[in-house]
């Protein structure tokens, strides 16, 4: 394009000539919209094509929560009229489009058919119906009561920002106030109770010592953060659907996948692993997959000049659901940890092995809904042992040998329900039923070299031992809750 000259005499025509460009100039930008409709909404970012469309006349009114910036239009639409190209132009986001006030069209997020789960969360709060719109308005409504004491809770997001050592989402618990750990240990104590006086739950079935290395201080918990959508805390009172522990209650929930594929990897100095899922059926179905292990004898080849041991654990997680109908949803689920640890002392004279496999397998189905009946039922199967065993000789001390090995069986049912009585009564019900088998086999052998005068102390050169158990037993539970708001200002 040649430059219009900087400098023009009264009378030389520049003028006229400098304003005929001008005018071309603006006919020329005033085509530049007519020119991008002309070309297509083929490669535009949504809201680039919802501008366009505003232009036509359509009055449009939608949140940059839910246009992004990263959405593009991907095929031309073949409509004849622009509301016809508005709805081609949403369909791949699902947003829907809605007649709004003085002729607007509002654009909302498609709601999902119903829920894949009847989940309540706290036992006060039963998980309410997909709302389809949120109408403000000065009267009151109640969604579900809250608990008396509401529990703490980590989302998945909490959990990615908080530092932690080993992706142990159980980490994350120490850092709230009535919560003690040792340095090394995952294992929590809530108001200053024993670890195994608090309850541990993932997916509303319990966990027994969830933890690797059960005897070895229980360095990481068994849960990949990766499979987890919240942790609740329970660190004063607790709800009774949540049973008889005396410390406090760890909620965890799993995730449940979006549509498409999505998933991510894992690669750090102490474990590694790759979790992905998807939903299918318009939502109604989906499946996930998690599994993860342990960099820590890698570490220890690396890191250690002598061979002081080889830890080694892994986990795996695996879950299928599908919803039948409004009402009613069902899923099976897999969670197994496997162990295995052999350590040494610098002379090699002590050693020691252990192994753990815990492995829990259940059934779910969700029924109802969170606004008036519902309720789940889990049937579950636990499998757990563990085999240790050491040696150690000791010159001018004592040498011998140690077997332990422990084997469980829990059969569990478990049943929990909610009706709402109007709107301002809630009844809750639930029952539980374990059916417990268990298998010990214990075996050691000693000889002492030296012998001690002391209280409680060895007072022959040898000892030999050998224990054998199959206890069984079944345990029964029931509660019963029922709130109500007899005022506005009272509720019993």
């Amino acid at each position: 394009m040649s430059r219009l000259p900087r400098n023009r005499t009264p009378g030389s025509g520049g003028g006229r000539s400098g304003a005929g460009r001008r005018a071309a100039w603006l006919a020329v930008l005033a085509l530049v919209p007519a020119v991008a409709i002309a070309d297509g909404y083929r490669g535009l970012t949504l809201e680039q094509a919802l501008d366009l469309l505003r232009r036509d006349g359509l009055a449009l009114v939608w949140s940059s929560d839910l246009v992004k910036p990263w959405m593009r239009v991907a095929e031309e639409p073949q409509a004849g009229d622009a509301r016809a190209t508005l709805g081609q132009l949403l369909a791949p986001w699902e947003i829907a489009v809605r007649d709004g006030p003085g002729g607007t069209l509002l654009l909302v997020r498609k709601p999902s058919a119903a829920p894949r789960r009847a989940a309540p969360g706290a036992p006060l709060r039963p998980a309410p119906a997909p709302l389809d719109e949120v109408v403000v308005s000065a009267s009151h409504y109640r969604f579900g009561a809250p608990a008396l004491v509401p529990p703490a809770v980590f989302t998945a997001a909490d959990l990615e920002l908080l530092p932690d050592l080993g992706e142990d989402p159980m980490r994350a618990v120490s850092r709230l106030p009535g919560v003690a750990r040792a340095d090394f240990s995952s294992r929590t104590q809530l108001r200053g109770g024993a670890s195994n006086e608090t309850l541990v739950r993932f997916d509303d079935l319990r966990l027994y010592n969830p933890f690797h290395f059960k005897d070895f201080l229980g360095v990481f918990s068994t849960i990949d953060p990766g499979i987890v959508s919240d942790v609740s805390v329970y660190t004063g009172g607790f709800p009774v659907s949540f049973g008889d522990r005396s410390s406090g209650v760890i909620d965890i929930r799993p995730r449940l996948t979006g549509d498409g594929l999505q998933g991510q990897a894992l690669l750090s100095l102490l474990s590694a692993g790759v979790t992905a899922g998807r939903s299918f059926n318009g939502g109604s179905s989906d499946w996930l997959v998690s599994a993860r292990r342990g960099n820590m004898d890698l570490f220890f080849d690396v890191a250690s000049q002598t061979n002081l041991g080889r830890p080694k654990y892994h986990d795996l997680y695996a879950r299928v659901g599908h919803r039948l109908s409004d009402t009613l949803a069902v899923s099976a689920n897999l969670l197994a940890f496997n162990d295995r640890l052999e350590a040494f002392d610098s002379d090699r004279e002590e050693r020691a092995r252990a192994e753990y496999r815990d492995h829990y397998g259940w059934l779910r189905a969700d029924f109802g809904s969170g606004d008036g009946a519902g309720g789940r039922l889990l049937l579950a199967r636990t499998r757990l042992a563990s085999e240790r065993a050491g040696n150690a000789v000791l010159p001018g001390v004592a040498s011998g040998s140690l077997e332990d090995r422990r084997r469980f069986t829990i059969d569990s049912l478990q049943a929990d329900g909610w009706w709402r009585l109007g709107e301002r009564s809630l009844l809750q019900a639930g029952a539980e039923a374990r059916r417990l088998r268990g298998h010990y086999r214990y075996e050691d052998e000693v000889e002492f070299d030296v012998l001690f005068l002391l209280p409680g102390a060895p007072d022959g050169t040898g000892r030999t031992r050998s224990l054998a158990l199959r206890p069984s037993g079944t345990q029964y539970g029931a509660y019963v809750n029922w709130r109500w708001e007899l005022l506005p200002t009272l509720v019993a």
